[in-house]
């Protein structure tokens, strides 16, 4: 009971660790998304008894940023062509050739385990 106890309070600082450094970050629809996987995941691992992406956000050698910055990251190596056809039927008139790379939320979640739970180099 003592683990379960501490993994919970481990996952709550985490979650309040990442609400400050969201605070401190200009909010955009990316942001935004951001924020709801990687807490969400922590708050799910906390009810499944693993705590692995918690203990990693509360390491002292990784933050939201570098985390962030791996998934724009993963969004630009991973950008795709978008058909010319489409792009130049947008009410905007964007130009051609468009290239566009975007991880869903497992995509971020991976991503965001991967950087909060490497080994230190």
């Amino acid at each position: 009971m003592e683990n379960r106890i501490n993994d919970c309070d481990i996952a709550i600082e985490a979650v309040m660790k990442l609400k400050k450094e969201f605070e401190n970050i200009e909010k955009s629809r990316f942001v935004s998304f951001l924020e709801d996987v990687i807490e969400e995941n922590v708050l799910k691992e906390d009810q499944t008894g693993e705590s692995e992406l918690a203990r990693g956000i509360m390491r002292d050698d990784r933050n939201l940023i570098g985390c962030m910055a791996m998934v724009v990251d993963w969004a630009f190596v991973n950008k795709e062509h978008i058909d010319d056809r489409i792009v130049k039927a947008t009410p905007s008139k964007v130009r051609t050739p468009l290239y566009l790379g975007w991880p869903d939320r497992s995509e971020v979640l991976e991503i965001a385990k991967g950087y909060y739970t490497e080994k230190e180099k």
